[in-house]
């Protein structure tokens, strides 16, 4: 449990360290520079560094020394309480005092340094700062607090922050994206000081890693998953697909153009028998956290109750494949979308055996639309779906009892999430009025108010991204309002009556007798 604790809290922080630092970098293109010259000299292209060789290395620590005192991982330290009343420095402190120290402060204070709003990891490297050490003997930096109560994970947290960020300085040359002149530096307070605008950055491999040479975009939770240690930190702001990814994906998209040798086009016949199950499922989770199989089935075995159960199997890219033994069962997922994990939507598509899965293809979801302010005379299923053609194409469902929603008119419709939801549509009426029409979407699970679409969220959107952080509330095109409250079907809202003669007739019969005979 230590472990675990010490795991945890140490993950936002570093990465936030290491975000600082390469921001800085990027920002001062000479310290950069400097690094890879340190580096070059040291340890040269040919291999990884190790951490042996942190030690080799003072401008690098001195780089990590100045980022942990202008940019804190925590700009204030936990809580403390005064156990007895006291007085420091002259300050009288009751019993019973909340105090927190403000680290944040300390850094920027001219009092104690020289030119506090200057990125400059030279001054730990001679002069009055050159023996300051952030492991909380010296008062002017203490990233990790000082005295008894210091940070647990002190030592461990250094040593990751200097080999992470070494690793990735030595290994790749680092750039601003095109078109990208003036990085936004402003700070987002909380536990853990992360930038409010994330770091997305170009990286040229140096060494040889996997890809070497080519141009690659990354953000904060690439970079990390580049060294192993914080996959999933924080949610990816940016998509950036490796480049050794990408090659696999042209060549198996062009392999027809390819000269193939006589192994290569030797056909392999596959067996029947070989074949997965039958019945299956594919789903492409657009949540951006790792994919784990056991909280997928803990989610979806409730809510899908299949008969002899399922079974689950990670393809890699966010798309898993889920296997039955009975048609029916797939049927019935799937005309009951739509389906979310993670509070992101799941589209699912039933798996055809022989076809190659390709995530781009799973982009079309069915959803119940209800739609709003259709004028009362027109008000009918068939105008409904007339108006819904907007949105994409018209399920048909074979029981129509609950259609009329009183207020609306629901309709099933199949939606292309590549594209951006449809809020409404504009109708003109016979005296030439034109009419706004509105739609609500039934279990809509989150989707991105600046730009509508289902596929990331509001800080995952390119234009969120390209504004660094200027866009407004009142910018957002999309809003909570596209949700529709869950419909009840008990509730009618629609009934016909009998003529009331009709019904008086039916419940008083009139009987006739024959006339006797004269």
């Amino acid at each position: 449990m230590f472990l675990k604790n010490l795991f945890t809290a140490g993950t936002d922080t570093s990465s936030s360290i290491i975000e600082w630092a390469l921001t800085e970098m990027l920002k001062n293109p000479s310290i950069l520079k400097r690094a890879h010259d340190e580096m070059d000299q040291e340890i040269g292209r040919n291999r990884r560094l190790v951490e042996a060789d942190i030690a080799k290395l003072p401008y690098l620590q001195a780089i990590c020394k100045e980022t942990m005192r202008k940019h804190p991982s925590t700009p204030l330290n936990l809580p403390r309480v005064s156990t007895e009343a006291c007085e420091v420095n002259g300050y009288y402190i009751p019993k019973n005092t909340r105090l927190s120290v403000n680290i944040w402060a300390i850094g920027r204070d001219p009092d104690v340094w020289e030119n506090p709003l200057d990125f400059t990891p030279e001054r730990f490297l001679s002069g009055k700062y050159a023996k300051i050490d952030p492991r909380g003997n010296d008062f002017e930096l203490i990233p990790f607090g000082a005295g008894r109560r210091i940070c647990a994970g002190t030592r461990m947290g250094i040593v990751l922050v200097e080999y992470i960020l070494g690793t990735l300085v030595h290994s790749f040359d680092w750039k601003l994206p095109n078109g990208v002149v003036e990085l936004n530096m402003d700070e987002a307070f909380g536990l853990a000081l992360q930038k409010a605008v994330p770091l997305s950055a170009m990286a040229v491999a140096l060494t040889s890693l996997p890809g070497e040479g080519d141009l690659v975009p990354c953000d904060n939770n690439v970079i990390a998953r580049l060294v192993g240690l914080f996959s999933g930190i924080r949610e990816t702001h940016r998509t950036a697909l490796s480049s050794v990814n990408l090659a696999m994906e042209e060549i198996t998209k062009h392999w027809s153009t390819l000269s193939l040798s006589e192994k290569e086009g030797s056909g392999l016949h596959l067996r029947k028998e070989q074949a997965i199950a039958e019945y299956a499922i594919a789903a492409r989770f657009l949540t951006k956290r790792p994919l784990n199989i056991e909280a997928i089935a803990n989610t979806f075995t409730p809510l899908w109750r299949a008969k002899s159960g399922f079974k689950i199997k990670n393809l890699g890219n966010h798309l898993i494949l889920f296997s039955f033994d009975n048609l029916g069962d797939v049927d019935r997922i799937l005309k009951s979308e739509p389906w979310c994990f993670d509070k992101h939507l799941v589209v699912l598509s039933q798996f055809d055996k022989d076809t190659p899965l390709n995530p781009l293809e799973l982009k079309k979801v069915s959803f119940w639309v209800q739609v709003f302010d259709i004028p009362v005379r027109f008000r009918n299923r068939e105008v409904a779906e007339q108006i819904c053609e907007a949105i994409g194409s018209i399920i048909h469902p074979t029981d129509a009892s609950d259609i009329d929603g009183g207020s609306f008119i629901r309709v099933r419709v199949r939606v292309d999430i590549s594209l951006p939801l449809c809020r409404g549509r504009l109708i003109t009426l016979e005296d030439g009025k034109e009419h706004w029409v509105s739609f609500k979407y039934e279990r809509l699970p989150n989707l991105c108010y600046w730009c509508g679409l289902l596929t990331h969220g509001d800080r995952d959107c390119n234009k969120w991204i390209d504004s660094e952080g200027s866009l407004q509330k009142e910018d957002q095109q999309f809003g909570p309002w596209l949700r529709a409250p869950p419909f009840q079907a008990s509730r009618k809202s629609v009934l016909s009556v009998p003529g009331f003669f009709a019904k008086k007739k039916k419940e008083n019969p009139v009987h006739y007798s024959p006339e006797p005979p004269s």
